[in-house]
């Protein structure tokens, strides 16, 4: 298919193969290890197979992708003709994909001609996805590769992302953290507490509140979203679970039930990245002024139906 630009993500966006595959959307995926086996996140390990490895217990660690993944991935595109390359990553606070892809561009140097452009969203899973998807909308529609990267950049810069983290949360993993925040994620895990994250506008995750019920943060997300949306007017929102346990149902229901289903690209399960991250029954939520999303019914949404 010929577009006037090409999309590349790494698999943190937490869409399905087949939504890439539809739309057109190149994934430069994180890896899996397990077992002494490796597998490349959403291209040979399902969300699904991967929430059934946590649910098992079984140990997992998480590979983000390299300058070489990026490298062979932009040399292709540049090989099949592709001369401008929108490249989404997930928050360079939480990750090196910005970077990589970054080094992975320079080292392609100006021969053959390609321009790749990298989009830090400040955001994972579905913040990421929601620019991803808007990428696509911009260019389904026929803007050009300038304006439609104005526009996703615009939009992550409006973007807001909560997430709730079980108990068997990992975000004491993430390089940024202090040794007090470290301190801190251990000491609710014994205790069993769920925390409610949000994004400051750097990208890094700053824990705002935690209880010992997952719907109690559930209810705090879905209010700290009505509150902006009577200062910002309406919202256009998106969400993920966890795998299908009690809690995270408990959690989509009680956002679902306060929200304006019309205006939700809809709820995915999340990679095996995000589920090692956020811990099982993780909920998240990423929202935005519908005035920043490129709007029109007969476009795509994060999955093609309706919400799980």
């Amino acid at each position: 298919m010929t577009h006037p630009f090409a999309i590349v993500c790494d698999s943190c966006a937490d869409l399905t193969l087949s939504w890439y595959e539809a739309n057109d959307v190149t994934v430069v995926p994180f890896k899996l290890r397990f077992n002494q086996s490796v597998y490349d996140d959403v291209l040979e390990l399902t969300p699904a197979d991967a929430n059934n490895l946590l649910t098992l217990g079984t140990p997992l660690s998480v590979l983000a992708p390299s300058v070489a993944d990026f490298r062979v991935c932009f040399q292709r595109l540049a090989e099949e003709g592709v001369e401008r390359v929108a490249c989404v990553c997930a928050s360079s606070a939480l990750t090196s994909t910005c970077t990589s892809a970054r080094l992975a561009a320079q080292a392609l140097g100006s021969e053959p001609a390609i321009r790749i452009d990298i989009v830090d969203t400040r955001a994972v899973s579905v913040g990421e996805g929601m620019i991803v998807c808007d990428l696509v909308r911009t260019r389904i529609a026929g803007l050009g590769f300038e304006e439609a990267l104005a526009h996703a950049r615009e939009l992550a810069e409006h973007l807001s992302m909560l997430m709730v983290s079980s108990p068997q949360n990992a975000f004491s993993l993430a390089p940024s953290f202090t040794f007090a925040q470290r301190l801190r994620s251990r000491f609710d895990k014994t205790l069993g507490r769920w925390n409610l994250w949000a994004f400051d506008v750097d990208g890094a995750p700053s824990m705002v509140a935690s209880a010992q019920d997952p719907a109690q943060l559930a209810a705090l997300v879905a209010n700290l979203v009505t509150v902006d949306c009577e200062r910002e007017g309406f919202m256009v929102h998106a969400g993920y679970l966890t795998g299908l346990t009690n809690a995270a149902l408990a959690l989509r229901d009680t956002v679902a039930a306060r929200l304006s289903e019309g205006r939700s690209l809809g709820i995915v399960h999340s990679s095996g990245v995000m589920g090692y991250r956020a811990g099982l029954g993780g909920f998240g939520l990423a929202y935005v002024p519908e005035r920043y999303l490129y709007l029109r019914d007969d476009l795509p949404k994060l999955i093609p139906e309706s919400v799980i």
